[in-house]
C-alpha cells in the first residue's frame, strides 16, 4: 500500500498519482505522520458500499420486526380491555397504545400511515379467539 504525505494544512491538494496505480491499490494520506485518508480503487468502494448498504438494510429490518413484536405484546396485553371496547374491530397498535380502529384493516392501516408515517404498527381484529388459517403446503416432487 502506497502512502502519500500531505504538507500543507489548509491549502487544497493536487496529487499526481498515475491513473493506473490508483485501479490497483489503496492510497494512504498521512499529515504529520498520521494516516487522515485513504484513496482505494472505485472497485472497491463499490464493494464496499453494496456491503454497507446491506447492513443498513439488515438493521433497519431487525429494529422493525422488534418495534413489531413490541406492538404484538401490546395488542395482547390490551386485549381484555379491547373485547370491552373494540370487540369485532381492527384496532392499530403504535408505541403499546391504539391509535385508530375501524371496520375494515386496509382502512385503519392507511389512517395510521397517514398520520405516523410508514413504520412497524401492529393492526389485528379484536376477537376473542384469532382466526387460524390454514393453508396447504405444497408436496415436493423428485
Amino acid at each position: 500500500m502506497k502512502r502519500v504525505t500531505l504538507k500543507e494544512s489548509h491549502a487544497p491538494y493536487t496529487l499526481t498519482i498515475e491513473e493506473e496505480a490508483l485501479s490497483r491499490e489503496p492510497f494512504i494520506l498521512e499529515r504529520d505522520g498520521e494516516p487522515v485518508a485513504v484513496v482505494i480503487p472505485m472497485a472497491e468502494y463499490e464493494i464496499f458500499r453494496a456491503w454497507r448498504e446491506t447492513r443498513d438494510r439488515e438493521e433497519k429490518r431487525r429494529k422493525d420486526l422488534e418495534a413489531f413484536e413490541q406492538e404484538r405484546q401490546a395488542f395482547e396485553r390490551l386485549k381484555p380491555e379491547l373485547l370491552r371496547t373494540h370487540r369485532g374491530q381492527w384496532v392499530a397498535i403504535l408505541n403499546g397504545q391504539v391509535v385508530e380502529s375501524g371496520g375494515d384493516k386496509m382502512e385503519v392501516l392507511d389512517r395510521v400511515y397517514e398520520r405516523f408515517g410508514y413504520g412497524p404498527v401492529y393492526v389485528q381484529q379484536v376477537e376473542e379467539q384469532p382466526r387460524i388459517y390454514k393453508i396447504p403446503h405444497r408436496k415436493v416432487v423428485r
